[in-house]
């Protein structure tokens, strides 16, 4: 006696064995699609900024000039920082940008300098990063 009659197995029919490779292929094509529209969103949405400069002239505030790449329609929120001459961190503020639509790939975005109020004298700042949103 084998252990399939002992023991009551029967060997999948093939319609069932046709519904799971169906079932498998199915997770297959989703997974591989999510992979692609990953890659490309990963991709076309390239986001830099470079520092301009910064005026530290006023004891209470820094004001920081910078510009943004980013695909057109996209916005961002970029973090400008004021430091003191340590490097500490003396001011903060969030500043929102967004590019304007346009047939270009990157959109090149230079918003009115930014005042960052200070809680102590300040020697420079920048942008500490820029987050798509």
């Amino acid at each position: 006696m084998s252990l399939d009659e002992r023991y009551g197995r029967r060997p999948p029919s093939a319609a069932r064995r046709r519904w799971l490779l169906g079932v498998l292929a199915g997770f297959v094509l989703v997974a591989a699609g999510w992979a692609v529209w990953t890659a490309v969103r990963i991709t076309s949405s390239s986001l830099t900024w470079r520092d301009l400069g910064a005026d530290a002239s006023d004891q209470a505030a820094v004001r920081v000039s910078f510009v943004v790449s980013l695909a057109p329609g996209r916005r961002a929120v970029c973090a400008v920082r004021a430091t003191d001459a340590s490097g500490a961190v003396v001011g903060w503020v969030d500043v929102p940008v967004q590019a304007p639509g346009s047939a270009g790939p990157v959109v090149q975005v230079t918003p009115p300098a930014v005042t960052v109020h200070t809680s102590q004298p300040a020697t420079g700042g920048g942008v500490s990063s820029c987050a798509a949103r």
